[in-house]
Formats: C-alpha cells, sequence, structure tokens
C-alpha cells in the first residue's frame, strides 16, 4: 500500500513531492527540495505536515477556484508577494535542537514554516514553503518571530496544481478504504445486524 513520494511536480532546481510516509499518522507530507543543478545534490528540504482533514479542505479550496479568485484579486491589485491561504507549522526549541537546517538557530528558539500560494506572473500560481526563526506562543504553536530566512517556490498553473493536489487526495481515500477493510475483516462487520 506504502509507495512513499507518489507525486512531483519540478521548477528550476527545486521540486515538491508528495509523500504517504506519515500517512499513519493521519498526516500528508508535502515535501519541498532545493538542490544543487550542478551536483544534483540536496541543498534544504522544507517538510510540510498537513492533517488529512486540513488537506482534503485545501484540495476543495483548489477545486472550488475560491484560491485562484483570491490570486487574481491580489494580482490586479499589484500584490505580488502576497501569501494566499498560508498554513503555519514549525518546531518547538526542543525539537529544533535535534533537528538540521540551512541556517544556525540560537538556543531557546524555535523554527517556524510556512506553506502558502502566492502570485506568479507566468504560470499563476506559485506554491511557496519558508522557513525562518519562530516562537512557541502559550498554547504551543509555533509562529514567526522575524524573517523569512530560506524559501522554495514552484511555478504551477491551475491544472497542474489541481491534478498533483488530486493526487493526494485519492491516496488518502485509498488509505482510509484500506483501513475500513482491515477493520471490517478483523470484527466480521459482514455479520453484523442493526437493530433499532
Amino acid at each position: 500500500m506504502y509507495i512513499h513520494n507518489f507525486a512531483r511536480e519540478d521548477s528550476k532546481g527545486a521540486f515538491v513531492e508528495l509523500s504517504d510516509f506519515s500517512f499513519d499518522i493521519g498526516k500528508i507530507l508535502i515535501n519541498f527540495v532545493k538542490y544543487d543543478e550542478n551536483t544534483h545534490k540536496t541543498e534544504f528540504t522544507i517538510p510540510i505536515y498537513l492533517d488529512f482533514k486540513e488537506y482534503l479542505a485545501l484540495v476543495e479550496e483548489v477545486r472550488s477556484g475560491r484560491i485562484y479568485k483570491h490570486i487574481i484579486e491580489e494580482k490586479n491589485k499589484g500584490n505580488m508577494f502576497a501569501n494566499i491561504n498560508q498554513i503555519l507549522s514549525g518546531d518547538s526549541p526542543e525539537k529544533a535542537k535535534t533537528k538540521k537546517y540551512p541556517f544556525e538557530v540560537p538556543n531557546g528558539k524555535a523554527v517556524s514554516k510556512s506553506f502558502s500560494f502566492s502570485v506568479s506572473k507566468k504560470s499563476g500560481y506559485l506554491l511557496k514553503a519558508s522557513l525562518g526563526l519562530g516562537r512557541e506562543d502559550e498554547k504551543g504553536l509555533i509562529i514567526p518571530d522575524g524573517k523569512i530566512i530560506n524559501y522554495i517556490q514552484i511555478p504551477i498553473n491551475h491544472k497542474e496544481l489541481f491534478g498533483f493536489l488530486r493526487y493526494g487526495e485519492i491516496r488518502i481515500m485509498a488509505y482510509e478504504n484500506m483501513k475500513m477493510m482491515h477493520f471490517k475483516d478483523e470484527f466480521n462487520l459482514s455479520n453484523w445486524t442493526w437493530q433499532k
């Protein structure tokens, strides 16, 4: 059932891929990768984990055209740097101590991650992931604390974007169906009778 990386969109020196690596904890991985075009060695990655519900809601926002509508509105205003549908996440100070980043993280600081759509002059969308220093608020959420230090962006048109995200939706549905079939077989639900 698991094939890990199953969809990918490429750009110059970068790509974004979907992975089922974290399906067992109810999350899909959107992995942004920056690499050296000469050596093809990875320079850094920005992994974005979304809950299934959050991801499926995102697919619906794209399917309905609502995100594209916002993109066009911002483009018409001349706001080429607007972040549409921004999703924030990150690593706590404790987690940040155990990970490697393409920049130095001072002791006690968290690392903020964000995933968003931005305006593209040519392709329609920019899929964008960014990294920077962050801080942990009273609810334990990681919020940005300063400027973006590293980012990766992938130009993509509406058809490519929807196909990319839709593939993830199909994989999630297949995984959930597999779980239900396993549950049905384990508890022999086919022999159950429902009574009022």
